[in-house]
């Protein structure tokens, strides 16, 4: 497993972001921040206008997208929705002309991945697992994680992107890997903000003020980045 920082090149690809929802509209506004050519598809229109005002060149559909992208970054709710994204990209032949770089970066099943990769295989488009670890909230400050799995011969080439606004990148090895570290990641998070629950519980119940706990907990050997992130929420109600 590597992380890599690499410079930006001269020549930035264009990107496409299907999916413009807490998550891929701060995306898409950090590589239009970074001076790249930045296209984008929701089918909600609310989020499509908002997308439009930062800057993205919103698209009528994915394929739409797709034709004029050299890398397609997909932020997607939902098996469903990569599952028709993949089949309409699949169904017009100037996409499949081009062949462009897609990357995946939501957290789907390992089959529903697997399934979509080979699909993308036969037509000779490479597809890559890159699940983000962070919330839309992280992502509007570029701090988050990426772990990207596929190709080792074409990673390279979206490291640039990906810095744009990730705050780490880590190859994590051949398809697929990147999302059996998301799930072990999210085991964690689920057991820290259980964890930070009920430490909370317990110190307001002890008659100690929950702000205070949260400040002290913060900044000793108890802490860790749920805590931090989630406590002072909890701490509101």
């Amino acid at each position: 497993m590597t992380t890599l920082k690499t410079p930006k090149t001269k020549t930035h690809p264009r990107v496409g972001v299907i999916g413009l929802g807490i998550m891929g509209s701060a995306l898409a506004n950090h590589l239009v921040t970074h001076g790249y050519q930045t296209y984008g598809y929701d089918p909600d229109e609310r989020s499509s206008k908002e997308a439009h005002i930062i800057g993205v060149k919103t698209q009528l559909n994915a394929t739409a997208v797709a034709q004029c992208s050299d890398l397609i970054l997909l932020s997607l709710p939902n098996e469903e929705a990569l599952n028709s994204t993949v089949t309409q990209i699949l169904n017009d032949p100037k996409v499949t002309a081009l062949k462009p770089i897609i990357a995946d970066l939501s957290t789907l099943s390992i089959d529903c991945k697997v399934h979509n990769h080979d699909r993308l295989a036969k037509a000779g488009i490479e597809f890559f697992d890159c699940p983000i670890s962070g919330t839309g909230a992280q992502a509007k400050t570029g701090d988050i994680a990426i772990y990207a799995s596929g190709s080792n011969d074409s990673y390279h080439s979206l490291v640039s992107v990906f810095n744009c606004f990730a705050r780490s990148v880590f190859y994590i090895g051949e398809f697929g890997q990147g999302t059996k570290m998301k799930i072990a990641a999210n085991l964690l998070v689920a057991i820290h903000n259980v964890a930070t629950a009920e430490a909370l519980s317990l110190a307001v119940a002890s008659g100690l003020d929950a702000d205070m706990f949260c400040e002290v907990i913060a900044s000793g050997a108890g802490s860790s980045r749920i805590f931090e992130l989630r406590s002072p929420l909890m701490a509101k109600g």
